[in-house]
């Protein structure tokens, strides 16, 4: 029968770790514990793996729907500054043509 490694989050793979340390620093009493040990070290370390791959992925997730978000705000904000320049374009020559008119006056 092979193990499957369970998907752990990241707070079940910090328990894992610490299982395995405790165990690390434990002194085994006989060769069948020290078996045991390496056994669950191997578990753990593939659980550790499998939920370290899940967090990169939802991780890489994050940072996708993060990127895409301020990309849509970057475009909203470049679309703002234009119509603020065209406004400001405008106003400014509405100014000057008024002045132009009170010179000639």
């Amino acid at each position: 029968q092979v193990n499957q490694p369970a998907v752990l989050s990241a707070g079940c793979w910090c328990e894992c770790v610490a299982m395995s340390l405790a165990m690390a620093r434990a002194d085994p009493a006989s060769p069948s514990d020290v078996i045991r040990f390496l056994t669950a070290g191997e578990v753990n370390v593939a659980t550790a793996v499998r939920a370290i791959e899940l967090e990169t992925i939802n991780q890489k997730e994050d940072w996708e729907e993060q990127l895409t978000s301020l990309n849509m705000r970057e475009t909203e904000l470049h679309q703002t500054q234009m119509k603020l320049i065209r406004e400001q374009t405008s106003t400014f020559i509405r100014d000057l043509s008024a002045f132009r008119a009170e010179l000639n006056l």
